[in-house]
């Protein structure tokens, strides 16, 4: 992902290598504009954020992860992201496929492999 603000960002050319998730965007957004979230819309009150501020890294490349864990389920696929390392499984489907995947019936949640990744330093082990 590429961020520019000219007006609010310094731009350099070093990349930012901690790790996020899609819902850090939004709190980045709310950090950067000053603008509170709502508390309550229509009289219904509203969930917090899971997602963190990416606010901090703009002006520091080398700075701690903040996020240093995040799961991920889609459609029995699992991963867990670490610490820098992320472990998952495919699960039946191949997620850009569409309609049932091939196999479904062959597939086996005990036989399914898993593979570990240093995210930094590529695959360390596949079981």
């Amino acid at each position: 992902m590429t961020v520019a603000w000219p007006k609010g960002i310094e731009a350099d050319n070093v990349p930012r290598l901690q790790f996020y998730h899609v819902v850090d965007i939004v709190p980045t957004i709310y950090k950067l504009t000053g603008i509170a979230p709502s508390c309550e819309v229509n009289g219904v009150p509203q969930d917090s954020f899971d997602g963190i501020s990416l606010v901090y890294t703009f002006g520091d490349a080398k700075a701690d992860d903040r996020r240093t864990t995040q799961f991920f389920d889609i459609m029995a696929g699992r991963g867990i992201y670490h610490d820098g390392r992320f472990i998952d499984a495919m699960g039946p489907p191949e997620p850009w496929v569409g309609g049932v995947p091939e196999g479904i019936k062959k597939w086996s949640l005990e036989k399914e492999m898993w593979e570990l990744y240093n995210i930094r330093g590529g695959l360390e082990s596949s079981r």
